[in-house]
């Protein structure tokens, strides 16, 4: 028998925060992501590609500020001749990584991260039922 105990697989997304390399526990990402006031993800990763500017501008903006807030990226700048932070570029490929990693997580584990499509479908709910109330 094998004296040395195999560690458990820890479901803990990485990403790069501009200046180091960071974890996160996948669940507190997507309540990040849930709970904040302005993404709605089908609406707004749809809409990035959108042949209208505003709409696609806005877009790019609500997804960016989206991944910074849920994981908590610095906007890029340049500090005494060194670079912190991340780009927006960086930022949104933060979130997509995320998306793609869970995803991977759920097909090849237990599946307990829920999917993007659940999340969108929660989301899509809450909206509905926030213009709903707001008419």
């Amino acid at each position: 028998m094998w004296p040395f105990k195999k560690k458990p697989r820890r479901d803990i997304f990485r990403y790069f925060d501009g200046k180091r390399e960071r974890g996160i526990d996948p669940l507190v990402a997507m309540r990040r992501l849930q709970d904040d006031p302005k993404y709605i993800p089908e609406e707004h990763l749809a809409n990035i590609d959108s042949e209208i500017k505003d709409v696609s501008d806005e877009a790019v903006t609500v997804v960016v500020c989206a991944a910074r807030r849920a994981f908590e990226l610095e906007a890029w700048r340049e500090e005494n001749g060194k670079d912190v932070g991340v780009t927006d570029t960086e930022a949104y490929m933060v979130l997509m990584e995320y998306y793609n990693w869970s995803t991977l997580v759920k097909k090849n584990s237990s599946g307990t991260l829920m999917s993007l499509d659940d999340t969108e479908s929660k989301r899509s709910e809450e909206s509905s039922s926030r213009s709903t109330t707001s008419a």
